[in-house]
Formats: C-alpha cells, structure tokens, sequence
C-alpha cells in the first residue's frame, strides 16, 4: 500500500466516524444536502470536491482540515460553547407550528427564530448528545397526539435524529408537511406514522420512498404545556 493509497483509508476511517452520528449514509447525505448515490462513491473511490468536504464536515459538526486530513481539532464547538462555558444555553424557538392533525409547512432550521429558550447546559447533555445547533423549538398544534402531546405545547427536537432507530415520538416532514407522530418500523419495508388520537388512522409509508415524500426532521425529546 503506498501513501496515497494510506492518506486515502484514513480519510474514509474519519467519514465513517462522521457516519456514525446520522446511522446511514443516506441520512448523513440528506443531512448534508448531498446526493445519497455520490456521497456513497466517497467511501469507495470518488474524490470530493472542496464544497462538499465543507458541506459534509459541517453536518457532522467537524473541522474540515480535520476531516480532509486529520490536522487540527475534531469537533467545532456550537456558538455557545464559543462564547460561554456557562452553566446555560439558548435553544430557538420557530414561529411554525408542527401539526399533530393534518400538517403545518415544514420549518426551515436556518430560518431567523422567533425567539429563544434557556436551557441548564448538563441538563441537556443528559438527555441529548447532539449539540445545540442541532436542535430546535416548535409549538404542537392539533389533537391527534393527545393525550400526550396537546396545542400549543412547546416541542424540543433533536434534529441530529433523523433516523428511525428506535419507535418514539418524532417530526415528520410528510409530503412537505410538518407533523408529529409516533413513528415506528413493524416491518423492514414500512415505516408506520400513528397518531395517539384513535380518531385518527395510522399511516404506512413503503421505507423506498423515505426522503421522496417522507422525512423524518428529528426526535420530539422534551414537550413543555402551557398551564
């Protein structure tokens, strides 16, 4: 083996370990806005371009020397760790309201917040280990995930989830729709959307037509209710 064909196994070692944060390859190419099928050809013997080292680190939340070359620092710390190793963090809040009826218009993650939400830093740290750009606020809106989830809760989302690995409670971007739904996989092929509201059918998806006409935006982790 020559040292190209070296520096060549080590960057696809340091792919793989950005990887692992998503579960797939496909997610971790959607995460990065990437196509699955070209992002596929990198752990074999396709060549990046710059642009798209760039767009793979920061979904990983990486250093793009480090990825590229494994020099410097792995990880790019969040704004707040930046700025503060403080005892709080701030969460945003989105002005979109995540259905649990019939659907609201998916939110943007790069969209101006309508405001922001503090949080204890290990508080989170505890139930999450995605950093907090990575997640988002949104309000419920509906009856179909009552009693668990009512109008007007506060919804916490770990976008770093964006994979069913487990069945739970998470947001769903649904033929451009944003709703939330106890998602689980009863099969290999089908992915199920159920809303806790018995007035209101499951759904089953056929799993080759996930990121086509579903999605799935992240795991609903923590929910606030307005008294």
């Amino acid at each position: 083996m020559n040292d190209s064909d070296i520096e060549r196994s080590n960057f696809v070692d340091r792919l793989s370990e950005c990887r692992e944060k998503f579960g797939s390859v496909n997610a971790y190419a959607v995460a990065a806005g990437l196509n699955p099928t070209t992002v596929h050809g990198y752990f074999k013997d396709r060549e990046p371009t710059r642009p798209t080292l760039v767009a793979l680190a920061k979904a990983a939340g990486v250093n793009v020397q480090w990825l590229v070359a494994g020099e410097g620092p792995k990880l790019v710390k969040s704004r707040e760790e930046c700025s503060s190793e403080g005892p709080m963090v701030t969460v945003p809040i989105h002005s979109v309201r995540a259905s649990t009826g019939y659907g609201a218009a998916v939110f943007d993650r790069d969209e101006e917040p309508e405001a922001e939400m503090a949080f204890e830093r290990n508080w989170l740290r505890r139930i999450t280990s995605a950093g907090t750009d990575r997640l988002g606020l949104i309000y419920a809106n509906g009856d179909s995930m009552e009693p668990e989830i009512r109008g007007e809760d506060l919804l916490l989302i770990d976008r770093s989830a964006n994979e069913v690995t487990t069945e739970g409670i998470y947001a769903v971007s649904f033929d451009n729709f944003l709703q939330v739904k106890f998602v689980r996989q009863p099969n290999p092929e089908t992915l199920e959307l159920i809303s806790l509201n018995e007035v209101y059918k499951p759904v089953h998806i056929n799993l080759k037509r996930l990121g086509e006409l579903v999605r799935i935006v992240g795991r609903v982790i923590w929910v606030a209710r307005r008294t």
